[in-house]
């Protein structure tokens, strides 16, 4: 599928933002993967894939820490209690708006965890940001998490709930919310049946959608 924006919508010269939020083993990395196979209208140019995880992981490599998911947690919450609940955000916008200036406009920012980073994309962008929620059935999402068997990763239904609970809403503004996060989407994005042709087309509608409302 191709996406077809008009050649004289704003999305073809300044930054537009796609963010991702969602549960784990929702399925994000397939929405991503859709987004950067896409070519928009007479630009043909794809979007660009980032995450806010990325901003952990240097941290992490900096300390020369091990990166395992519990690790990434506290990272990221470490980093938002020091430079404030929107940091990772703050950090990715100056990351984006430079390589706009190099000619690049379309991105997709995965891993938006707490309301803040929200706050500061919608904040910048205004309607050249859009954030999809990627939803999945939990017996979906703990099948896809035993079959691409990560280390870490919990073995039980019950560890999974588990873990998932820390990781939903928090009292503590650093710390991930994703409960609360996911309430400020602007679509949710059903990928309970892994098809990507479905996927594919789900996003084509929500972006043209959007473009409309330029």
């Amino acid at each position: 599928l191709s996406l077809l924006w008009p050649e004289s919508s704003a999305l073809l010269e300044i930054m537009f933002v796609v963010g991702l939020v969602g549960r784990n083993c929702a399925g994000k990395g397939a929405v991503a993967s859709v987004l950067q196979n896409l070519r928009a209208g007479t630009a043909a140019a794809p979007f660009q894939l980032f995450s806010l995880s990325d901003m952990i992981r240097e941290h992490l490599a900096s300390q020369r820490m091990p990166e395992s998911r519990d690790a990434m947690i506290r990272a990221g919450t470490q980093l938002r209690a020091e430079g404030g609940p929107g940091v990772l955000a703050v950090k990715m916008l100056e990351k984006l708006s430079l390589l706009e200036t190099q000619g690049s406009t379309r991105f997709v920012v995965d891993s938006f965890r707490n309301p803040a980073e929200v706050t500061v994309f919608r904040g910048s962008l205004e309607k050249n940001f859009v954030l999809f929620e990627v939803v999945a059935d939990e017996a979906v999402r703990f099948q896809r998490m035993l079959s691409r068997s990560r280390a870490g990763d919990p073995k039980t239904l019950e560890e999974f709930r588990h873990q998932e609970a820390r990781e939903l809403q928090s009292d503590d503004s650093a710390a991930q919310q994703l409960l609360q996060t996911a309430a400020l989407a602007d679509h949710q994005v059903d990928n309970n049946d892994s098809n990507l042709d479905g996927l594919e087309a789900q996003v084509v509608q929500l972006l043209q959608q959007h473009s409309q409302n330029l």
